[in-house]
């Protein structure tokens, strides 16, 4: 098992077995959609890829992330689903709330825009470096 820096990729046996993807809630749709449109055939079930943002319900939510826990796959979450998870399990950890939309999310969203400046992208660069 290695733990591959870059983009943060668990490997065991040379096969990834669990991915997290964290992303602003307006862009967890698109990489559904990305997923299914590149993964071949049933490859999109099989690999079990799933995202919270339309869950409505909690017990929905817990019933993904068990199976996720347990077989693998590829999770997609927002930032603040994100945030709620790592402060459950470490409260503190990332900040207040007002702290991680601050540091993270709006230097995310802001370099993602369609009229960020060349500044923006490299903060948001940075960011995304800062949080692998």
């Amino acid at each position: 098992m290695y733990l591959r820096n870059k983009h943060s990729c668990i490997m065991i046996n040379n096969i990834v077995n669990r991915v997290m993807v964290v992303c602003p809630l307006s862009t967890v749709l698109n990489w559904e959609i990305e997923f299914r449109i590149w993964l071949p055939g049933d490859t999109f079930t099989t690999l079990n890829v799933c995202e919270l943002a339309s869950s409505k319900t909690s017990k929905t939510r817990e019933t993904k992330i068990k199976k996720w826990l347990n077989i693998g796959g590829v999770l997609i979450l927002g930032l603040f689903e994100f945030y709620t998870m790592v402060q459950f399990v470490k409260p503190g950890q990332l900040g207040t709330k007002a702290e991680f939309r601050k540091r993270f999310a709006k230097p995310l969203e802001k370099g993602q825009a369609v009229d960020s400046t060349p500044e923006d992208v490299r903060v948001k660069r940075c960011v995304h470096t800062e949080q692998s």
